[in-house]
């Protein structure tokens, strides 16, 4: 009786060693191993309403983006390959309204061998519109709820079946915003800029809507905005040409940016001129209070 039983132990012993050695299939495993470390701030316009992005000025932007790489590590702990498909990231209690973004090109299926491991990450992005700037970015600085960042996907796993799992870690706003701020000092991305820009959509919009200005002449003084609040040091001037009864906007002696006739007339030339040095005046004061209300300094 005890040479059979030894002989079933030894039976149930070697399945069992078949089975983890040889039969078990794959058994893959996705762990994102730590929230990333650098998060970047860009500015994206979105291409005649196609939900297709390019990267853009800040004078241009209609959105902005945030993104970052997490590290990650699949695993096959299985005899066999087997591999994982249909990955999708995703961020979780982001300030409305932003919406995660997928990065394009990312590779649908990832193979691995039996009783393998590789090295991985994956990008996690959010983008909101540029009107919504200043109260996202407040809402990113502001402790102490955190964001969820998730990764989903398909693997191989008992028998061969397909599985849905998911691998989660967390990072909390402030630090979010910390590596924001150490990626705009490193990339010269101005934030207060960025949050200040409906601001000034509305105060130039209000300033010229009382002229008869062509959209082009309305885009000569807009980026002349953005150039005198970027290069304080090159004042705007406003010479008067007399033969084409235009405005030249000069940022640096010598160098014409752009032109603005708008009816012709000395008085309406001046009163453009007038507004625009009002409008870049109150837009300084517009950015000492960005900097202020997002504790950036002076």
């Amino acid at each position: 009786m005890v040479t059979i039983g030894i002989a079933i132990l030894s039976l149930v012993i070697s399945g069992f060693a078949l089975y983890f050695t040889q039969l078990r299939g794959a058994s893959i495993k996705l762990q994102l191993l730590s929230h990333p470390d650098t998060w970047s701030l860009q500015l994206m316009k979105e291409i005649d309403g196609r939900q297709q992005y390019v990267q853009a000025p800040v004078s241009d932007a209609t959105h902005c983006q945030v993104s970052g790489s997490a590290n990650a590590l699949v695993s096959n702990d299985g005899p066999k390959g087997g591999a994982i498909w249909a990955v999708e990231t995703t961020l979780s209690n982001l300030p409305a309204p932003c919406i995660t973004v997928q990065r394009l090109g990312l590779n649908p299926v990832l193979t691995l061998a039996g009783n393998t491991s590789v090295p991985s990450s994956f990008d996690f992005i959010f983008r909101w519109p540029i009107e919504n700037a200043l109260p996202v970015l407040t809402a990113l600085k502001s402790p102490p709820q955190s964001i969820l960042l998730a990764v989903s996907y398909y693997h191989h796993a008992f028998l061969g079946r397909a599985r849905k799992a998911t691998s989660e870690v967390k990072v909390a706003r402030a630090d979010m915003w910390a590596a924001l701020l150490d990626h705009a000092q490193i990339s010269h991305c101005d934030i207060a800029l960025v949050a200040a820009r409906p601001e000034l959509d509305q105060s130039f919009h209000q300033a010229f809507r009382k002229f008869n200005l062509s959209t082009e002449e309305r885009q000569s003084l807009w980026q002349g905005l953005w150039m005198a609040l970027q290069e304080p040091q090159s004042p705007l001037d406003y010479p008067v040409d007399e033969v084409t009864g235009s405005i030249r906007l000069l940022f640096r002696t010598g160098y014409a940016a752009s032109t603005v006739h708008s009816d012709g007339s000395r008085a309406t030339l001046g009163m453009i001129a007038q507004e625009h040095r009002e409008l870049v005046l109150a837009a300084t004061d517009v950015l000492v209070k960005v900097r202020y209300s997002l504790g950036l300094g002076g």
